[in-house]
């Protein structure tokens, strides 16, 4: 990369990696007139957690359930959307977004093989159960596929605000986000790391040196820790330093680290 060949910089990574499940859902509760629980099926590994972590055959057919309820006396409408987790900028598992672009390693997408619902209305102090068809590959895989189910409310704008002539505009407002793990066989795969690039970057319109990282892998990186030293070629001394720790992965995902 040009910018990297002429600071003449090299990068110094030390990671060290600690590898056990997911460590948590996530979850965005902030006024949410709705109240969410997941149903699990047979293929539940571990009904304590309060996720899904399916257990599922090639090509195997599976239905997941969500008891939705209304908190407030007003109709809301909802709608739950699939998605596939991936790595963020932060070192934090995104569940309940998509990544801007999939990493290569990824075979298959989690929000691909699930079908997301209508838009459903509640009335007051309503509550529904929601089925959210998955569909398994045909060809087994190793490791996991990671993910989540969005639960979002959604209410219409004022119709002023759109152009004459287009209706009324919906947007998004607050969700909750359920995780949703699967594997054919529960064996644990060693994760490995990578480094694919360094380059001049800009994060919340600050100049930072960017390293990104791949989780090439389809497992969990869990307690990740980041040590990063910037020097010039040939020289000792450490232009730019950060480190950080507590940070995780998602199966075959990269994200890029700031310094």
């Amino acid at each position: 990369m040009r910018h990297k060949q002429s600071m003449q910089k090299r990068l110094w990574l030390l990671a060290v990696l600690f590898f056990f499940l997911p460590l948590s859902a996530q979850a965005e509760e902030t006024a949410l007139n709705t109240h969410v629980t997941p149903l699990f099926p047979e293929s539940q590994v571990d009904k304590s957690k309060g996720y899904y972590e399916l257990l599922l055959a090639p090509g195997q057919k599976e239905t997941l359930q969500l008891k939705v309820g209304n908190s407030s006396s007003e109709p809301i409408n909802i709608q739950v959307t699939p998605h596939t987790a991936y790595t963020n900028t932060l070192g934090n598992v995104e569940y309940g977004k998509d990544a801007k672009e999939a990493d290569p390693t990824l075979i298959h997408s989690l929000d691909e093989l699930m079908t997301p619902s209508e838009v459903i209305t509640l009335a007051g102090k309503e509550t529904k159960t929601l089925e959210i068809p998955l569909q398994m590959p045909k060809d087994a895989f190793e490791g996991y596929l990671a993910g989540g189910l969005r639960i979002t409310e959604i209410k219409d704008e004022e119709e002023s605000e759109t152009p004459e002539g287009e209706g009324v505009a919906i947007k998004n407002e607050f969700a909750h986000v359920v995780g949703v793990v699967i594997c054919n066989t529960g064996d644990s795969v060693q994760p490995e790391l990578e480094l694919l690039d360094v380059f001049a970057d800009q994060l919340n319109y600050r100049n930072v040196i960017s390293a990104t990282l791949q989780n090439f892998t389809p497992a969990f990186v869990n307690r990740l820790e980041v040590e990063a030293m910037v020097k010039r070629a040939g020289e000792n001394d450490v232009l730019y330093k950060a480190e950080k720790e507590m940070m995780q992965m998602a199966p075959n995902s990269n994200f890029n680290f700031p310094i």
